[in-house]
């Protein structure tokens, strides 16, 4: 395959895998125009039409290569060709309506409207008075001597510990 091909090829296999099976269908039809179709490359490029076919709804044409790729020279090409007819070609069973989720149509529907979220807002800045300062005079400051105490106890529970743990 030449590099053009080989660059149809690609873009075709990327739009495919994207779900832009329409694309994917000319590139695939131009990247066979350029290749032999009894080629192992022609042979895979057919395969890869008929699953675009398929993607598209295009189910006479899907069929009606996969049964031109049976008779392909390369086997593992025959062979993938005819599995995918047989799936292709398969009855269409019917299916109960409760397996089935409807999804409501949005043509009805009003446009949204857009909603925006504000960021955090810039924190008011505000002066500072004397009401907002605590008045010390108010506070009792007076030395209890809890901290001496609790210090006092820590250091007991440390030497019994070390005491009993010798």
């Amino acid at each position: 395959m030449d590099t053009t091909t080989i660059i149809l090829f690609e873009e075709g296999k990327d739009a495919f895998l994207q779900g832009e099976y329409r694309v994917s269908r000319d590139r695939f039809l131009e990247a066979i125009a350029n290749v032999p179709k009894a080629s192992s490359e022609g042979g895979e490029l057919g395969l890869w039409l008929a699953n675009a076919y398929q993607a598209n709804n295009q189910m006479d044409d899907a069929i009606n290569l996969c049964r031109e790729l049976t008779t392909h020279p390369f086997p593992r090409t025959a062979d993938r060709a005819r599995r995918q007819l047989y799936i292709l070609e398969a009855p269409k069973l019917e299916r109960p309506k409760e397996w089935l989720t409807e999804i409501p149509s949005m043509e009805n529907f009003e446009p949204a409207k857009i909603l925006y979220v504000e960021g955090k807002s810039k924190p008011i800045e505000k002066e500072l008075s004397i009401e907002d300062f605590e008045d010390l005079s108010q506070i009792e400051t007076e030395d209890n001597q809890f901290v001496w105490v609790a210090l006092g106890l820590g250091v007991l529970g440390l030497g019994a510990w070390a005491i009993a743990g010798f």
